[in-house]
């Protein structure tokens, strides 16, 4: 045969066609052996996109047979279960974010010192924690209030401390941190034994330092331990409200000591409290939400999240919103960062 008789022939179209096909498909099969977890948290996904969907027909099902919601659903966002020890968690898109607030001492009346015999120094030029260097006059308390405090009723407080700047060289100290154990922190007045007076925090925070700051001048800045715990102890008081004030009380061990600008001196430079805490507005609260009315007349039975959930606990919550609008969500989304449905 000559060379000049072979021919060459392309693909054809439907050829084509079936090449791209399985071409898509080897693709298909290699993604899900690279990434299977992902893959799988996907289709759990979409098991809760129609869990949610489920859910939020059954309500209004509820409502056009009966003109009512289903008893306990309202403007607070709860989670389906029957658990008696409680459904709350948090349920939005990822992780609750972190917020951090910051605030100085705003008032020269806002940082004080009560002395040893209970007289009070509102207007001292510094913070002598706890031994002023003059040993007529021993140890002290201090006392520093904070106002408004924008931290929400409840919040988890992931990390809070106190920074002074240094206004002196000191020596040795162990001291310790209390909060004020009240829902509103009044202002300092110059009443004997106001810091002793006043209530203090089941919690505490302690701090032990071999030495105070480097000798003044120049200043620098130190925080104390992390106060988290009894910020927290007062933000989850009932009474509590996000803008209300907060205060604070050092004791200490015996001639304890180092020194920190007080707001008399400098303003600039008083103590400044920071608190970082998650945002935890959505939230479920803590009773779980029975709606096992709903089953079987509207729902075979109620779902449950298909990697977390229970009958006692489903990972899924409810709340109603304005003009009598429902909202249905997942609290265990995992590839999706909200899987909800509302009507």
């Amino acid at each position: 045969m000559s060379v000049s008789n072979i021919r060459h022939r392309g693909f054809t179209l439907v050829e084509l066609l079936i090449s791209i096909g399985i071409i898509a498909l080897l693709a298909a099969i290699v993604m899900v052996a690279i990434n299977p977890t992902r893959q799988l948290a996907q289709g759990r996904d979409a098991v809760r996109q129609a869990d949610v969907l489920q859910i939020l027909k059954a309500v209004q099902q509820h409502v056009v047979e009966y003109e009512a919601m289903p008893s306990g659903i309202d403007e607070t966002l709860r989670m389906i279960g029957t658990d008696a020890a409680g459904c709350s968690t948090y349920c939005g898109g990822g992780s609750p974010s972190q917020i951090e607030f910051t605030v100085r001492v705003a008032t020269g009346n806002d940082d004080v010192e009560e002395w040893y015999d209970g007289t009070m120094s509102l207007t001292s030029s510094d913070l002598d924690l706890i031994y002023d260097g003059n040993p007529a006059r021993l140890d002290q308390l201090i006392g520093i209030r904070f106002q408004h405090v924008s931290v929400p009723q409840g919040a988890t407080v992931e990390e809070a401390f106190l920074t002074f700047t240094s206004d002196g060289a000191g020596g040795p100290a162990t001291l310790q941190f209390y909060g004020e154990a009240t829902d509103d922190a009044a202002p300092f007045t110059s009443t004997v034994l106001d810091v002793s007076n006043r209530t203090r925090t089941v919690t505490t925070a302690s701090l032990v330092a071999a030495s105070d700051w480097l000798a003044y001048p120049p200043a620098e800045t130190d925080d104390s331990p992390d106060l988290s715990a009894l910020i927290e102890e007062i933000v989850a008081r009932p009474g509590w409200t996000s803008g209300n004030d907060m205060a604070f009380i050092i004791d200490g061990t015996t001639q304890s000591y180092r020194v920190a600008v007080a707001y008399d001196v400098n303003a600039a430079t008083a103590p400044l409290l920071t608190v970082r805490y998650q945002d935890d507005s959505d939230t479920t609260a803590e009773s779980c939400l029975d709606l096992s009315a709903l089953a079987p007349e509207f729902l075979s039975e109620l779902p449950a999240d298909p990697l977390s959930g229970t009958p006692a606990k489903t990972n899924y919550a409810v709340q109603r919103l304005a003009d009598d609008r429902v909202r249905v969500r997942s609290c265990a989304a995992e590839a999706s960062e909200v899987i909800a449905a509302e009507q």
